[in-house]
């Protein structure tokens, strides 16, 4: 059960890119069984006091019926609502006090459930799970008002076109093999099952030995063996379960469906079956996933996101314990015939099966593989998914083997697999052909006439299936909602053993005003990258709203000594990450590299930031895509209300305003190649910038290096952008977006918070919003309320937008249309509550608790240290923020967390907005 932010959070953890172990660590991985068939393996990794406990079950959507789709999902959900000892919500409670974070998951193939904590907590995840196991309640009455949060789920999937199409398919592709099913279920299945058939599966799989449990951390081997033995040995033995026998038959012609509904752009997605884990050409069609879709240098981005058919392209080749898919698909651009992106698709398999793929190209998916085989070594989370995953459908072993056996894909395995698997007989093809409806641009309002919409900026980047959040995602299915806050969203830190910053980074100032700021981790051999430059959309020109955001997309579209061709590929084939976006306050940049690679990171992301040549044929590119990604948002109520509300909280002119639609398309049409050529001038530079470097580097090299690179570097604004308060506005304004086509109701209540980072009561506001709602659907007064106890929504949280000014305070939840004014009274009675009567003491230490001992989990990767310590230069926090981090919040008082709920709590002035299938 795991979800962020506004989207389902998927872990795709079976593509040979993503999450694959290091081999030099197998040698400390142990199998474990006891009698009572609970197999249990054990990695230990020192390198932080962190560690990952997870429980898998064979068991998931492959193993149901007709009739009773959706039953894992709903079963895991109930897991959530108490045991025998445990009471409802207590898990979460249990696991937030004692600094750790816990998800769940449902798939095709297994349900899992999983815990990272502080090592010294390790038994409490033992305790929980078996109790879980042996124990749960299964309540009637929790049941019936879970099915409602299902259904919300399921709604919410509904209003998105790619999970559509990505349903469809499966449905389409299987006649009689379960995997015809879509993981969350279909609506009447979900609303038929009772406690008794709940019951039975339950107790059917949730036993011993059709579990595997994964530890993987900062424990002893023994220990930890002896204590599953304590917890987990006395849990009897269940029935042998039955052989699966369910097997899907040769496809013997090309299907194809077609879905139309009201909609902005047009999607396609092409499957063709393939073999399951295990099977010697599963290599090949890893490689040719990375082939076709993986990077800006990839053959679909090129050729189909380059010439302007699409704006969006992946491949995804499936991996799972029975036959499945291999998957490609595109967002069509608008203005561009559908059957011309689905020939061009089919056209770059039908260039596999005749002509040899490059020696780059076989290099590249090499490259990408070996290196996120180290990639996955900076979390323990992630190693503990991937053994689970693969023991799960197959056996860990096969990681152990999988990098040997992709090292020995030919030219002549890829032309092979794409002539025996990517023909016609075997291709299913779903189209969404969107239809007109009504303009989702006008609105109801009390006060105002004209909807006014939020800035858009979002890289046409390809979408490969491990990265699509949910359609292109066949793994796990909807993930709960974890906590949010303004603490763990803008500073998600942790003291590692490899680095418990006992030592401060280094902090050095070039000669041009640039600060470098450098801290050794070598527990892993990679390095992250961080920094800014003062050059966000808050400099925008009136009417040229999006020059910020078309300057940076534009940066890597080609220097004095690199085409746009020529980056993508050095980028791609050495598997470094580089991305730049413009915020408001600044431009912002990213990387991700092996540390051998550290030199080529340094080299790219200078010669981007400093010599770009904004080629005008490029530029009519990104502005063109630009503007279908603009239309294309109008597909979701969620960006839809977030425009409408973040138009009309912050008035015109103001750094945080959002357009309309067809302003902002106004403004993106009149940008010029000149304007980004003057803001670049203007405003790049090293004055006020900063450069952040974490990793398995040497300080003094580091900064030689970087000074190689960026000292001589001139020019920029070392001030930042002046951001106005915004009064409180004295009334309730209230929009609604009306889309009658979409299965749920998108909403969004708050105003201009009045809060900035900097401000010195921003840790006890922090406590105060982490009760109401930032600890999330799972952890808060609004999710135990609306979510558990009314069964009104599936998500639900509360934040604070804090940074340079004094951005929104919002609560966001969807729900059925029918229970839109419950929701939103219960929204308000809780802010009335909050307000009024403030925060327990319990409550304020609890949430203290989490915030501070989460500390310790949430940073392993060298990536999360260079975001926290460019948080902290950016804001002047200080270069001990991390040492100082604990005491900020362990010193903060009742009375100031209760003065904060006074302060920014208004359950009486506020900006409402509710889009989708909802009329007054």
């Amino acid at each position: 059960m795991a979800k962020t932010w506004n989207k389902k959070v998927v872990f795709f953890l079976a593509l040979a890119g993503v999450m694959i172990l290091d081999l030099q660590g197998y040698a400390q991985v142990r199998e474990t069984t006891l009698s009572n068939g609970l197999k249990v393996i054990t990695k230990e990794v020192h390198a932080a006091p962190v560690v990952s406990f997870m429980i898998w079950y064979k068991v998931g959507s492959r193993n149901e019926q007709l009739g009773k789709t959706g039953i894992s999902h709903l079963l895991e959900h109930m897991q959530f609502k108490g045991t025998k000892t445990l009471k409802k919500g207590e898990i979460d409670n249990i696991i937030r006090r004692n600094g750790g974070i816990s998800n769940a998951g449902t798939a095709r193939d297994f349900t899992f459930y999983w815990e990272t904590l502080p090592s010294d907590k390790l038994e409490l995840a033992m305790r929980i799970e078996s109790d879980r196991m042996a124990n749960s309640i299964l309540d009637p009455k929790e049941l019936e008002a879970e099915k409602v949060v299902v259904l919300s789920e399921l709604e919410g999937d509904e209003n998105d076109p790619d999970e559509l199409v990505y349903n469809q398919l499966y449905s389409l592709a299987f006649q009689s093999h379960p995997y015809l099913w879509p993981v969350i279920g279909r609506r009447s299945d979900v609303r038929s099952i009772t406690r008794a058939d709940l019951y039975t599966y339950y107790r059917r799989f949730y036993v011993p030995n059709n579990a595997t449990i994964v530890i993987v951390g900062d424990f002893d081997t023994q220990k930890a063996l002896a204590l599953v033995q304590r917890y987990f040995a006395k849990i009897p033995k269940g029935k042998a379960l039955p052989e699966f026998t369910a097997k899907e038959e040769p496809q013997l012609g090309e299907r194809r469906a077609e879905i139309r509904k009201p909609g902005q752009a047009a999607r396609i997605m092409i499957g063709f079956h393939t073999p399951a884990v295990g099977h010697p050409d599963i290599y090949a069609l890893d490689a040719i996933e990375i082939i076709l879709g993986v990077g800006t240098s990839s053959r679909l981005y090129r050729n189909l996101v380059d010439k302007q058919l699409a704006t969006s392209v992946w491949a995804s080749a499936s991996t799972s314990k029975d036959p499945d898919l291999f998957l490609l698909g595109a967002t069509v651009r608008e203005g561009v015939d559908i059957q011309s992106v689905e020939s061009a698709l089919l056209g770059e398999l039908e260039r596999l099966k005749t002509e040899p793929v490059t020696d780059e190209e076989l290099q590249k998916a090499l490259n990408q593989i070996e290196a996120n085989f180290i990639f996955t070594n900076d979390s323990t989370t992630n190693q503990a998914r991937l053994l689970g995953y693969f023991e799960t459908i197959f056996s860990w072993r096969f990681v152990d083997r999988y990098l040997t056996n992709a090292r020995k894909v030919t030219k002549e395995d890829i032309k092979r697999v794409a002539n025996k698997y990517f023909v016609k007989n075997n291709r299913c093809v779903v189209t969404f052909v969107p239809e007109s409806s009504a303009d989702h641009g006008s609105t109801d309002s009390t006060h105002r006439d004209k909807l006014h919409y939020a800035e858009y900026h979002s890289k046409a980047t390809v979408i490969a299936g491990r990265q699509k959040v949910s359609a292109q995602n066949p793994r796990i299915h909807a993930p709960e909602k974890r906590p949010r806050n303004v603490a763990t969203n803008t500073v998600t830190q942790s003291a590692t053993k490899g680095q418990t910053f006992t030592k401060k980074p280094t902090r050095v100032v070039l000669e041009n005003g640039m600060v470098v700021i450098v801290y050794e981790n070598r527990s892993n051999p990679t390095v992250g990258i961080q920094g800014s430059i003062n050059a966000g959309s808050a400099f925008d020109p009136p009417g040229k709203s999006g020059l910020a955001s078309i300057t940076a997309e534009m940066l890597m579209k080609g220097t004095q000594h690199r085409t746009a061709e020529q980056i993508a590929a050095e980028k791609d084939f050495n598997a470094i990450s580089l991305d730049i976006d413009a915020t408001a306050e600044s431009v912002g940049f990213k990387g991700y590299a092996l540390s051998k690679h550290f030199e080529k990171l340094l080299d790219l992301t200078a010669d981007i930031l400093q010599n770009p040549t904004f080629p005008a044929e490029e530029f009519e590119k990104v502005k063109a895509r630009r503007m279908s990604r603009i239309k294309e948002e109008q597909d979701s109520p969620g960006a839809l209300a977030n425009r409408a509300f973040m138009g009309t909280v912050f008035p015109p002119g103001h750094p945080y305003h959002m357009l309309s639609v067809d302003e902002e398309l106004a403004n993106t049409q009149a940008i010029t190649r000149d304007d980004v050529v003057g803001f670049f001038s203007s405003y790049y530079g090293p004055k006020g910038a900063i450069l952040v470097v974490v990793g398995d580097i040497d300080t003094e090299q580091a900064v030689e290096t970087i000074k190689k690179y960026f000292g001589r570097w001139s020019g920029g604004r070392s001030e930042r952008p002046v951001i106005p308060d915004v009064p409180r506005q004295a009334n309730i304004e209230k929009k609604v977006i009306p889309m009658p086509e979409k299965s749920q109701v998108e909403i969004i209540l708050g105003y201009a918070g009045g809060l900035k980072r900097t401000d010195p009561n921003f840790y006890a506001a922090t406590v105060m919003n982490f009760v109401l709602g930032g600890g999330g659907a799972l952890g808060s007064r609004l999710g135990d309320k609306i979510r558990d106890q009314f069964g009104l929504v599936y998500d639900i949280y509360s934040t604070f937008d804090a940074s340079l000014g004094a951005g929104a305070w919002y609560v966001r939840l969807g729900t059925n249309a029918k229970n839109v004014n419950k929701a939103i009274e219960a929204v308000i009675k809780e802010m009335k509550l909050m307000r009024d009567t403030g925060v327990s003491k319990k409550e304020m230490a609890e949430a203290i608790d989490y915030i501070t001992g989460v500390f310790q989990v949430r940073l392993e990767r060298n990536s999360s240290v260079a975001s926290i310590l460019w948080t902290a230069e950016f804001y002047g926090l200080g270069t001990d923020y991390i040492q100082r981090y604990r005491g900020l919040y362990r010193s903060v008082t009742l009375e100031q967390v209760n003065a904060a709920a006074r302060a920014y709590i208004y359950p009486d002035r506020y900006t409402l907005v509710i889009a989708g299938p909802y009329r007054e």
